[in-house]
Parts: structure tokens; C-alpha cells; sequence
């Protein structure tokens, strides 16, 4: 009664149904009833007939089951081999008619137009091709890709003639259940298990022949070093990796153009040591596709350098009205150098091309004893235009190389006077005349020369064939390769260019230079491109060599030598200090120095330890405040290192700071102050000194200004502001936004927030505090 769960009176009520049933006759006995159906059961017919109904209803819940597990499989299969759609696909497909069609009705003309639909039909069929291919796959969903058909797939399917029908069933390719296959028979075969398969499958793909992953880290890490960071926060760049993935990185400006930048990588030390150190050689294209979406292409505002700027400027505004006035002209020109295709009307595209058009005849000079990258696959090259050719003058040779062009001048006169007397009559007052006139031209000759020689000697003991030999270039320039073009030099025809002009200033009382618009001619215009190239092109010459020069000294200074880069990059405004009324808050002036030395070599490579100084004061940011930081700085690093005897300090040109009297003293002086520690002071080139000495020193200005904005922190004087910097900021952060830094530090109470007492105060403005409260 308890196994069935009935009561005894409905359990023979049961039996009692039963017997009536199979046999016609009983009245409900448990024990002759049970009897009965143990010899019913134990018959072999009903013991068959029992196995085959049980059977068949479990294996067609079996196959039920198997059909919808394949038919789950197939989807999940069929989701993680691509991420497209038949609609992406047909909008691809779209895109690529549309594109095709925009290119075919593009104007032959225009080549901007058909450039740009080029770049658009390309674009649009990579990534039709790309869907066509099932697009790509994450490394996770390959692995549970092939993880799960590996499970699906028997070790003996092709043996056994399977794959067709596997692949109708899962939905997946040929090729995709060889490589399962093969890759079971192989961990079959070595006697290895499931894991191992599994591991296997989680290693990378191996790399093809012609991987150049490395080559592309080299061109990314080229491409930020190679164009100028720009320190201000808010145009920090956002760039999106992935599905609700984003990373930040600072803006960088680019000035010069694509193929520039691709000239100068493969004739740089970076390709170079990477070519060394085994990679395989990559073209433009690669170095194109790796340009992060952080670099800028700089604006005209973007220099800091006003000379390039305007030089920039000037050669874009004369390209893009050139094109205009040639086509209003017809498209002829008959000077013949403006024709379509020629040296000329390519020179105009960048100012770079129009420098070395106009010393196409000389050339850039090659000096393969200043390659800093040295080796048998070694692919740098050092070539820079001559400096006779970029007229840069030199103040201490010009007095010796005017007289020695006078002298030129007076031997060229004697050889005229020569050729007249021998062309004169042999006899009479005319050939005494000739006589008399040579005689003095040599006399003449003779004083041009004597005082050539001492002007030579007077100026580095040079001889006369120096010095002419130092005299500017007489094959190339402006006056040797500039065409004269009717059409360009046509004074009544209109033109625009841009010009540096003064505006006022937000104080009120000084001027900016700002670039403005100015109307007139076109001859106005080429005059314009003349005085700009003869300003720019010697800017540009000192520029390119200063700059080589401090990476010549960073890549060879020895072990009793450092470097410094060092400028004042920020000044912090107290603003929450106690002030009167109208008074501008306590200022600190900041100023950075990066420090490298000690220089090793490791593994074959050479490597530096650079350390980064910030130093804060109330002091004014002058001579006398860099020359006190320096004088600390060379004091440590002489007790740090024991050989020092050299110090290399790289600054700009700012008089009031490096390239005046108070600091040539202090260099002059320096050997005997410091035990015999010599100065060697490097100054670039105007405009042209950015580094890493920028960045590091706005991250103390934009940090403690955030965390006095989110009341985090209240930096009322200098000191406070340096104890800041050495609890928040003790290494220099990258790539962590300012608002990141502060986030963890606690909010202030607001005791702590309001104005601070006359007693902690710096002393002047105690002072001042005290006189405003007497009165």
C-alpha cells in the first residue's frame, strides 16, 4: 500500500478492474493477481513487445533532440564565423555603384575631385571584399569557433566521407573542417588528450612570411615623435578602438605633408635600427596607413614659429590662385614653364618644393660622417642643402667676403682692360692710353687683393680661395631658376596673401602679431613669394642643422658628459589666495629640466636614464632664476657622478632668459665655480625648440588647477603647490586625464576652503595685508 500510495479498500477495488480486464473473471486478489501478471510479463513475445514500443519512443525523442542541438549549433557557428549581414553586405554593394557612378560623372579637370572618388571607390570595395570574406573574427570568438566544431567533428569524418554532410548540417565551410580534422588526427596520433587540443587551439595563428607588425610600431611610434605635441587639454584626441572602447591621446600637428614625412622615416635613424635589427623593408603605403588619428594637419595658426608660418601660408595662397589664373588665361601660359605637369607648377604645392626647385641645380649635399645609425643595413641619410646656396650669412666673414668679391671685381677689370689694349691701334696717343689704363687696373687689382688677403686672415685665418669659396652660390636661387610668367607677374589682375599684422592685445596695452587677409596684385604676390623664400629658406637651413646637431650630441655624449632640455613651461596663478581688491594673485613661475646621462650600451644597445626636475618660485622667470636651478642641478649630478666634466643645456633663443649678458657670464664663470665643469650652451632656432620639457610641465598647472575646481585642494602659495606635486604628481603621468588623477582624493572640508589667515600669507602680501588694514 505504501509503494503505490493507495488505500487498501481502492487497491482491490484496482485488482478486482484488472482481472475482469485480462482474464473475465476474479474478485480483486492481491497475491493470485500479482501471480498472474509475473507469468504474463515473463513471456519472451511480451518481453519483445515491451522493448520495441520503449525503443522507438526514446530514439525518435533522441533524434528530436539531436536535430534542434545541430540546428543551435549551426547558429551559434554561423555567428561566430563573421559579424556581417546580408544587409551590410547589400549596403557595401551599394556604396561601391554609388562610388563608381560619382567617379564617372567627375568633371576630367577636376583632379581633386577624381582623387578624392578614387579614394572613395577604393575605400568602398576593401570593404565590400572584406564582407564578402565573412569579415573578421575576435580572438575569443575564433576560439569558441573552433573549440565547439572540434567537438562536433569526428576524427574520422573525411575517412569516412562525412564533411559533405557535416558541412550541410552546421552551415560551415570546407576548408574550416579540413583544418579541424587534421589538427584532431595530429593530437590523436602523438597520443595526446582533449586538452591538449584545446591548448592548440588557443595559440596564436603563426605569422606569415611578409608580417610586418613590428615595422608598423615603428612607423606609429614615428609619426608622434616626428610631428610637435600640443600641450592644451581640451584638444585631447578620442579615439574609438572597439565597441564602447575608447582611448585618449594629446593632438599632434602636422606640418609637413605625407610624402615629406615618408621621406625623412626612411632616411631616418628609427628605419634604420629596425632594419638592423632584422625587419623586412616596407613601402609608403605602410607608413600612410599607420598615421594615428591624433595627427592634425597644422593649420595656419598652428606654428609657433612666425617665419614658417607666413612662409606656408604664402606658397599655399600663390598655389591656389595659380590653377585659377591659368584657367582664366585658357589654360596656356607663354612663358612655358607654367604648362601642366612641369617643375614649375609643381614647386608651388609646399614650400619645401618650392626650395628645392630653386636649387634643383646644386642640389642637397650628402654627409654620410654625421649618420647617427651606422651599420652593413644601416638605411639613414644625412643630406642638407648647401649654406652658400641658402645664402645664410656669416657676421664674422662678410668684411673678408665683400673684398674678396671687390678683388674678383678688380681682376675681372684688369682682363677688360687687356682685351681693349690689344684691341687698340699698336702706335700712337690711343695704345699709350690702353697702357695707362691697364697699368692702373692692375694697380688697383693689386690693392683689392692685398686687402682681401688681410680681411682673410683677420677673420680665422682663411686664404682668399676660402673665403670666395664661402661667398654665396652663383647656380642656384632665385635670381638663376625663378621663371617670369606674364600671367603670375600681371600688376593690374587682383591676388590675396597673408601678412603678420598687430592687433591689441587682451590687456589692452600691447600687440599681437596675428595673419590677416591683404588684397593686391599678383605681382605684389610673386614679390611676396620672393621675400618669403629669402627669409625662409636660411631660417629653415639653421633649423635643420641645429636640430641634427642636438640629436648628433643626445646619440654620442660619453659618461662624464649630460645633457639638459630645460625652458619655463608654466606659470600657476594662485587665485585662491587672499588678495585686495583688484590686486592680481601671487604667480609661480615653473621651469623644467630633463636630464640624461649616464649612457651604456645593453645587448648591443645603447640606453640613458633621463630624470625630470620641476622647480617652482615666486621669482621671476629670468637668467638669474635658471642659472640658480642649474648650478643645483650639476651640483647633484657631480656628487652622483665622479667623471663629470661636461654639461650640453639646450634652450631656445629668449634674451631674457639664455641669450644674454647674465648668462654668458654665468657660463664663462662656471668652470671655476664648479670645480672645472664646463658649459656647452646649444640655442635652436627661433620657434623651433619643442619637447618633452613642454608637456611635463603642464601636467603640475592642469592637475592642481582641477583639483582646486572640484574643491579637492586649496594651493594658496608656492609651497603649497610643490607639496602637491610631490604627493599627486611624483612621476610624470601619460595618458591619464587630469579629472582621473584627482578623482580618488578626498573632498575638503569647508574650514579648509575659506580665505586664509594675514598669518600664513607670504611676507609680501602680509605686508601689504598690514598697510591696507592701518589705513
Amino acid at each position: 500500500v505504501e509503494d503505490v500510495g493507495m488505500t487498501p479498500t481502492r487497491l482491490r477495488q484496482l485488482v478486482a478492474q484488472i482481472e475482469a480486464t485480462l482474464f473475465g473473471a476474479g474478485r480483486g486478489q492481491m497475491d493470485r493477481t500479482q501471480l498472474l501478471f509475473a507469468a504474463l510479463l515473463e513471456r519472451p513475445a511480451v518481453k519483445r513487445l515491451r522493448n520495441f514500443g520503449t525503443a522507438s519512443l526514446r530514439k525518435r525523442k533522441e533524434s528530436d533532440v539531436t536535430a534542434k542541438m545541430l540546428a543551435s549549433a549551426r547558429h551559434v557557428l554561423a555567428d561566430l564565423s563573421s559579424r556581417d549581414s546580408r544587409a551590410s553586405r547589400e549596403e557595401a554593394e551599394r556604396e561601391v555603384q554609388s562610388a563608381q557612378a560619382a567617379l564617372d560623372a567627375a568633371d576630367d579637370e577636376d583632379e581633386q575631385e577624381i582623387i578624392r572618388q578614387t579614394q572613395r571607390l577604393t575605400k568602398a570595395k576593401t570593404a565590400a571584399a572584406a564582407l564578402a570574406n565573412r569579415g573578421t573574427k575576435t580572438a575569443g570568438a575564433k576560439l569558441a569557433f573552433e573549440t565547439i566544431l572540434a567537438a562536433l567533428v569526428p576524427n574520422d569524418a573525411k575517412e569516412s566521407e562525412m564533411l559533405r554532410t557535416i558541412e550541410r548540417i552546421l552551415g560551415v565551410n570546407r576548408e574550416q573542417l579540413c583544418r579541424t580534422t587534421s589538427r584532431k588526427r595530429s593530437i590523436a596520433e602523438a597520443g595526446h588528450t582533449a586538452e591538449a587540443l584545446v591548448e592548440a587551439l588557443g595559440k596564436e595563428r603563426k605569422r606569415r612570411k611578409d608580417w610586418r607588425g613590428e615595422g608598423r610600431k615603428v612607423c606609429v611610434e614615428y609619426w608622434h615623435s616626428a610631428t610637435r605635441l600640443d600641450t592644451n587639454p581640451r584638444k585631447r584626441k578620442r579615439i574609438r578602438i572597439g565597441r564602447a572602447k575608447y582611448k585618449e591621446h594629446w593632438r599632434h600637428i602636422q606640418f609637413d605633408t605625407n610624402e615629406a614625412m615618408a621621406m625623412q622615416f626612411f632616411q631616418s635613424a628609427e628605419y634604420s635600427d629596425y632594419i638592423n635589427r632584422g625587419g623586412l623593408p616596407f613601402k609608403e603605403d605602410i607608413f600612410y596607413e599607420c598615421k594615428c588619428k591624433c595627427i592634425e594637419q597644422a593649420g595656419f595658426e598652428e606654428c609657433a614659429c612666425p617665419t614658417c608660418t607666413m612662409a606656408r601660408e604664402t606658397i599655399r595662397d600663390w598655389d591656389r590662385q595659380r590653377a585659377q589664373w591659368l584657367k582664366e588665361d585658357g589654360g596656356k601660359c607663354k612663358c612655358g614653364s607654367c604648362s601642366e605637369g612641369s617643375e614649375y607648377r609643381k614647386a608651388s604645392r609646399s614650400f619645401s618644393a618650392f626650395r628645392a626647385f630653386l636649387h634643383s641645380p646644386c642640389g642637397k649635399q650628402s654627409l654620410p660622417e654625421l649618420v647617427i645609425s651606422k651599420g652593413p643595413k644601416s638605411c639613414e641619410k644625412v643630406e642638407m642643402y648647401r649654406r652658400q646656396c641658402c645664402r645664410v650669412p656669416l657676421p664674422e666673414l662678410s668684411d673678408a667676403i665683400s673684398k674678396s668679391e671687390a678683388a674678383a671685381a678688380a681682376d675681372a677689370s684688369v682682363a677688360k682692360a687687356k682685351m681693349d689694349a690689344a684691341a687698340a691701334p699698336s702706335d700712337g696717343k690711343a695704345a699709350a692710353t690702353a697702357t695707362a689704363v691697364v697699368k692702373a687696373a692692375e694697380q688697383a687689382a693689386q690693392k683689392a687683393n692685398t686687402a682681401a688677403e688681410v680681411a682673410a686672415r683677420s677673420a680665422g685665418g682663411y686664404t682668399v680661395a676660402e673665403v670666395r669659396q664661402l661667398a654665396d652660390c652663383d647656380k642656384c636661387g632665385l635670381e638663376k631658376c625663378m621663371p617670369h610668367c606674364p600671367v603670375e607677374r600681371d600688376g593690374n589682375k587682383p591676388a590675396t596673401w597673408k601678412e603678420w599684422r598687430p592687433r591689441p592685445a587682451t590687456d589692452g596695452k600691447s600687440y599681437q602679431p596675428t595673419l590677416v587677409t591683404v588684397e593686391g596684385t599678383r605681382d605684389q604676390l610673386m614679390e611676396r613669394v620672393e621675400q618669403v623664400y629669402a627669409t625662409g629658406d636660411p631660417h629653415l637651413w639653421i633649423d635643420s642643422w641645429q636640430t641634427h646637431a642636438r640629436h648628433m650630441t643626445y646619440a654620442t655624449f660619453e659618461e662624464d658628459e649630460i645633457c639638459i632640455s630645460t625652458d619655463f613651461s608654466a606659470v600657476y596663478d594662485h587665485k585662491s589666495a587672499w588678495t585686495v581688491t583688484c590686486e592680481h594673485p601671487p604667480r609661480s613661475n615653473q621651469v623644467v629640466f630633463v636630464v640624461t646621462h649616464s649612457p651604456k650600451v645593453v645587448d648591443g644597445e645603447r640606453t640613458c636614464t633621463t630624470d625630470v626636475w620641476r622647480i617652482f618660485s615666486e621669482c621671476k622667470g629670468d637668467a638669474l632664476f635658471h642659472n640658480t636651478a642649474l648650478a643645483q642641478i650639476v651640483e647633484y649630478y657631480q656628487s652622483k657622478l665622479s667623471k663629470l666634466s661636461r654639461v650640453h643645456v639646450f634652450t631656445d633663443g629668449c634674451r631674457g632668459q639664455y641669450k644674454g649678458k647674465r648668462n654668458f657670464r654665468n657660463i664663462a664663470a662656471f668652470p671655476k665655480e664648479h670645480n672645472g665643469v664646463q658649459i656647452l650652451h646649444h640655442f635652436a632656432c627661433g620657434g623651433h625648440f619643442k619637447g618633452p620639457h613642454d608637456a611635463y610641465g603642464k601636467d603640475p598647472k592642469f592637475v592642481a588647477r582641477t583639483a582646486e575646481r572640484h574643491q579637492k585642494a586649496r594651493i594658496a602659495t608656492t609651497y603649497d603647490l610643490y607639496l602637491f606635486c610631490e604627493t599627486v604628481l611624483p612621476m610624470p603621468k601619460r595618458d591619464m586625464p587630469a579629472f582621473n588623477i584627482v578623482s580618488s582624493m578626498q573632498k575638503l572640508a569647508p574650514e579648509q576652503l575659506q580665505r586664509l589667515p594675514p598669518e600664513r600669507l607670504p611676507e609680501h602680501l602680509r605686508r601689504e595685508h598690514d598697510a591696507t588694514v592701518t589705513v
